[in-house]
């Protein structure tokens, strides 16, 4: 058995699986207006500080942001680091003030860049001086603790002095201090945990609110395509040196493969269940879902699942099938999905292709669900190509959208694209030939 391939989940490994997961744009800028979803969500009208999106500090003296890419070939990849003021004008990295790297992916947190280097099992503390000059301050071996694969993606800043990893594969949580650079513990999961209906755990995109930790949770077999049949997270305090992990479940949807959770502004959880990317919805012959794509919320204050919430993310985006999200704050959703408005593959073209779902080029529609007032938005501005990545990355609040253009990719690689709660979409930065991005983040 194996479990969900890594390039689609992080956009760490891209090339070989975008045209998978396909991305575009809209032709309209007017909002359509359904009935609310599901069991009329609610979402606080008066938020509280906010907690993901991180909403930006005053404007620094002395701006830096860091930005990693990879660039492949056939012989391999090489992993670029940068440190800048702005992103720049035009648009385009420059390699060569670039610093390479090896197997890597990144995180920022407390004004600092945190590199995971995969190959030696570490992790490197990096700052900046006021002019730029970076610095690698410390680094923290995790050799020994049982973790065969470090995964930013599976990483969870909870404070200053607790940090969490986890390999899904080893069934490790690894408990370090980011201050101290040290390692804290290493927790075996229990085998209730690990595995679920013979199907072997993956869990990814960790988030901590309310004194706990998150992770979403799926247990499936992609070569049989099936899986355990309930929405999931793991939860655990986000104080313990030795977290006692729990899960979170609920049959009201299943499979949390494609979507990372997120917080809200009041400090509630969300997390959803997409079927795996929807292929159970649209992209099987047998074994369909029996129940829609839905969102769930856990709240920050109890760290229980709310039995009275509950989103129709098809109904809500009026769509068929859904691969990925990311949170916009004040109640919007950015969704990628097959439009209800697009066939779904023929049972002869699955039988032909068992992809066909994944493979499909008219995969490529972008909305913006507003979970309070019940509308939607198409999102314009976007190139058309390949999705690329489920892994959110944010900078000053607004989500970063990561697309392979169907035409001119060979030259310009990856297409960042900042898109706002209005449905415009700003291109803001390409990788260059055979490139795509990792991480952009602000360190002040």
């Amino acid at each position: 058995m194996t479990h969900v391939p890594t390039q689609w989940i992080s956009t760490l490994a891209l090339c070989a699986a975008t045209a998978a997961l396909a991305g575009a744009c809209g032709d309209s800028d007017d909002s359509t207006q359904v009935a609310p979803p599901g069991a009329e969500p609610s979402m606080p009208s008066e938020p509280s500080e906010p907690a993901n999106p991180v909403e930006p500090d005053p404007a620094p003296t002395d701006p830096a942001l860091m930005v990693m890419s990879r660039v492949c070939a056939p012989e391999g990849c090489n992993h670029y680091m940068y440190f800048l003021r702005e992103l720049p004008s035009d648009g385009v990295l420059d390699r060569s003030q670039g610093l390479e790297l090896g197997d890597t992916q990144a995180a920022v947190f407390d004004g600092k860049g945190y590199v995971f280097d995969r190959l030696n099992g570490s992790v490197t503390r990096w700052t900046v001086d006021a002019d730029l000059t970076p610095h690698a301050e410390q680094t923290i071996s995790f050799q020994g603790t049982g973790i065969t694969q470090l995964d930013a993606i599976a990483n969870v800043f909870a404070s200053p002095t607790h940090a969490y990893v986890l390999d899904s594969a080893a069934g490790v949580l690894v408990t370090w201090n980011p201050s101290a650079m040290q390692i804290v513990s290493s927790t075996t999961l229990p085998d209730a945990v690990l595995s679920r209906g013979d199907a072997p755990l993956f869990a990814l995109w960790p988030v901590a609110s309310g004194g706990r930790v998150y992770y979403s949770a799926s247990w499936y077999d992609y070569d049989s395509r099936r899986g355990y049949e309930k929405a999931a997270l793991l939860s655990f305090a986000a104080d313990a040196d030795a977290p006692d992990v729990a899960v979170l479940e609920d049959e009201r949807c299943a499979i949390t493969s494609s979507v990372a959770p997120f917080v809200d502004e009041r400090g509630d959880v969300y997390f959803a269940g997409d079927w795996y990317t929807g292929v159970l919805q649209i992209g099987v012959t047998t074994g369909q879902a029996p129940t829609p794509a839905c969102l769930l919320r856990v709240s920050g204050a109890t760290g229980a699942v709310d039995p009275d919430f509950y989103v129709d993310l098809l109904q809500a985006a009026d769509a068929r099938a859904m691969t990925g999200a990311f949170y916009l704050g004040d109640g919007k959703w950015l969704m990628n999905v097959w439009p209800n408005s697009v066939p779904a593959p023929s049972a002869a073209e699955l039988e032909a292709n068992p992809d066909a779902y994944l493979g499909a080029s008219n995969f490529e529609y972008v909305v913006i669900v507003d979970l309070q007032n019940g509308t939607r938005l198409p999102v314009s501005g976007l190139s058309r190509g390949g999705w690329g990545g489920l892994t959110p990355m944010y900078l000053d609040g607004l989500p970063l959208l990561q697309l392979f253009p169907s035409s001119g990719g060979a030259e310009t690689g990856a297409l960042l694209y900042q898109v706002k709660p209005t449905g415009e979409a700003v291109r803001v930065l390409q990788a260059g030939a055979n490139g795509d991005f990792e991480l952009v983040g602000r360190l002040r």
